[in-house]
């Protein structure tokens, strides 16, 4: 009988219950991996804003102190988000010194790297804590089905566990960490007006389409694939409308929001199981700079008394609220909004520079909330949705612009420049309208980032901004526009709304 058992389970796979059980007995404290994603979402407000992230994170982790697990990880993505694109390729470590954490961080700017400190803390995540984990979340996968035939993974022969679920399955593990986190998690979630079976009721509309590779030889995970490009964005948003609409009424109607996951997956590829060590090499600790502690309040090292109550305050100073900002100055010298006595902002670079005056729109108001002397946020005071903001702008040279795609010019004489396909066989294109007027003796455009949709028989616009340079040196002033219809703008509209906030 002991034969026979023996011969079938090397014949044939495992139950899902014997994969997931094998799979959690096998997993170890310490691994290396790496992780792919492709995050791709679409929301439109009546207008399409398409955010993406794509890349990959290596990591190596040793959870052997359960306090303070000793991580490094390097990063490599690219993001674009309402018509800025961008990268994120940082490198850092995370290692414990007796009762003190010390991480180490890259800048991936310049390089160089910097050091901070942090007092160990107890790990709410305790043994028993962890297991229960373990277990609820084995429970989840237990509910897959193991393929029968094997497949090869990085070597490997690995059976094949796949699980199609929604993610509401996972609110065991949730409560868990819930009741972990203590009262003061619970306390804030509360005062959202938001319970368990609210979030419940979201998760189910999230799919996770799940495929678990696992070493037929050592029953370790290999492999874990995630996808939820199936969710029922729809559904979740005609739910969010019900608990939130009335709420949200005055900001924007929720009932005219669509989100569209066009993609959105996660790969996790385990290269090492064990014995894997996190050590920071010696040129990384030797260049660091010392930031000294992230969360120290110690008065020595802060360098004040905080019992010394002798400071002199000048209650006699003359503060005029209203003052128009000085532009002979090159710095603003705080970091306070600078209204002037006409109800005009005025805007500073990114080295605090004055740049220029901003004016209301009809209709309009300053979120004095979400601004800052660097960036100038405002919102449509009537129904419907629409807001503008104002800020340094990021332009490229117009000539390395040209040099990076190709150049047309359409018969109204417009131009754009076509940047070439991306995964998605989309089209990218900058369009670039001459409003036909100059400040400073410099001209004033409208642009639109954009890329064709599915069947490339339009665009689906993103980014409408209005820009115009404000000196020799590639410093720009770019204005934001978000708001119905403005795809069908022509030149004059763009004009309009120049003067109203410029002139």
């Amino acid at each position: 009988m002991a034969l026979s058992m023996g011969l079938l389970a090397g014949c044939g796979a495992p139950k899902a219950d014997q994969f997931v059980d094998k799979m959690m007995e096998n997993a170890e404290d310490s691994f290396a991996a790496t992780v792919d994603m492709d995050i791709d979402v679409s929301v439109d407000f009546g207008m399409s804003v398409d955010a993406s992230v794509n890349g990959g994170i290596e990591m190596e982790y040793d959870g052997s102190d359960k306090d303070a697990p000793a991580v490094h990880f390097t990063t490599d993505m690219s993001y674009s988000a309402m018509g800025q694109k961008g990268s994120l390729n940082t490198e850092a470590y995370s290692i414990s010194d007796g009762d003190t954490v010390v991480a180490y961080a890259k800048d991936p700017d310049s390089g160089d790297w910097i050091k901070t400190e942090q007092e160990v803390k107890e790990n709410p995540l305790d043994e028993e804590t962890m297991n229960k984990i373990r277990e609820a979340s084995a429970d989840v996968m237990k509910q897959g089905e193991v393929e029968k035939k094997a497949v090869k993974v990085n070597g490997e022969d690995c059976w094949v566990l796949k699980l199609d679920t929604t993610a509401d399955a996972y609110m065991p593990v949730y409560d868990i960490l819930l009741d972990a986190a203590g009262d003061e998690a619970e306390d804030a979630l509360e005062s959202t007006g938001v319970d368990n079976q609210t979030i419940e009721n979201y998760l189910s509309y999230f799919n996770m389409d799940m495929t678990v590779y696992a070493s037929k030889k050592t029953g370790r995970c290999v492999k874990m694939e995630i996808d939820m490009s199936g969710s029922d964005m729809e559904g979740l948003m005609d739910q969010v409308n019900k608990d939130f609409g009335d709420q949200m009424g005055g900001f924007i109607d929720l009932s005219t929001v669509s989100v569209e996951l066009n993609a959105i997956s996660f790969t996790v590829e385990f290269t090492e199981w064990g014995d894997v060590t996190v050590e920071v090499p010696d040129d990384v600790a030797e260049k660091a700079t010392d930031m000294g502690s992230a969360f120290n309040t110690d008065d020595e090292e802060i360098g004040w008394d905080v019992e010394d109550t002798d400071a002199e305050v000048n209650t006699d100073a003359d503060i005029d609220l209203n003052a128009t900002q000085d532009t002979d100055s090159d710095a603003s010298g705080n970091d306070e909004l600078s209204i002037n006595s006409d109800g005009s902002v005025s805007l500073y670079d990114y080295d605090n520079n004055y740049l220029c005056d901003v004016n209301t729109r009809k209709g309009f108001e300053l979120d004095e909330d979400f601004s800052v002397p660097t960036y100038l946020s405002y919102d449509w005071t009537g129904s419907g949705y629409a807001s503008y903001s104002v800020y340094p702008g990021l332009w490229l040279d117009w000539d390395d612009v040209v040099a990076d795609g190709e150049l047309h010019e359409e018969d109204d004489g417009d131009y754009y420049v076509v940047f070439g396909e991306d995964s998605d066989k989309k089209t990218t294109v900058k369009s670039v309208i001459d409003l036909g007027i100059k400040r400073d003796g410099y001209p004033v455009y409208a642009t639109c980032d954009a890329t064709m949709n599915d069947d490339n028989s339009g665009f689906d616009y993103s980014t409408y901004t209005i820009a115009f340079r404000v000196d020799d040196d590639d410093n720009w002033v770019e204005v934001y526009l978000y708001e119905d219809d403005i795809e069908d703008w022509d030149a004059d509209q763009f004009r309009a709304v120049y003067e109203e906030i410029f002139e």
